[in-house]
């Protein structure tokens, strides 16, 4: 974790416990950091989406906020457990991210966790995480394999 910005990170640590506790609360079992554990962060992104649409204006959006801030940081600290290289950044005036060094060093890729949620929030019924993650991970892990086989891919990049 990107521990340039204390405050951040300990608020964050805080938003994290947010889903653990509704696990907890609601009899629930599987929340351990695994890719596996998404499929019950779906199910309950669900539910919440379920409880959204009877709600209105500030509660709404307050709860939409909190959805999305605790449910996208277990999103990302599940990537980031499931690959270190993946770590958590704070940029100032935007939401936490993961951000990892590109292939051979070039460049920085980022993985916008809490958007992921967002979009499940707010997108198309059929999306889900767990599919989105795992999709994700599998295709950043085929760039690498293939700049590992071909180095050379790296030199032709700026032509």
């Amino acid at each position: 974790m990107n521990q340039n910005r204390p405050k951040q990170v300990e608020e964050w640590l805080e938003w994290l416990e947010a889903p653990m506790s509704f696990v907890r609360t609601n009899h629930l079992e599987g929340l351990d950091f695994t890719m596996d554990s998404l499929e019950l962060v779906d199910w309950c992104l669900e539910q919440f989406r379920r409880r959204q649409e009877t709600l209105s204006g500030e509660e709404a959006q307050r709860q939409l906020v909190g959805v999305v801030m605790g449910w996208g940081s277990y999103v990302g600290e599940v990537v980031h457990r499931a690959d270190p290289a993946w770590e958590w950044d704070f940029p100032e005036d935007e939401l936490p991210q993961l951000r990892r060094e590109g292939p051979g060093g070039v460049g920085f890729m980022t993985w916008p966790a809490l958007s992921v949620v967002i979009q499940r929030m707010n997108g198309p019924e059929d999306m889900r995480v767990a599919q989105v993650c795992r999709e994700h991970m599998e295709a950043v892990a085929k760039v690498f394999e293939e700049i590992q086989k071909h180095p050379e891919l790296l030199n032709q990049s700026g032509k």
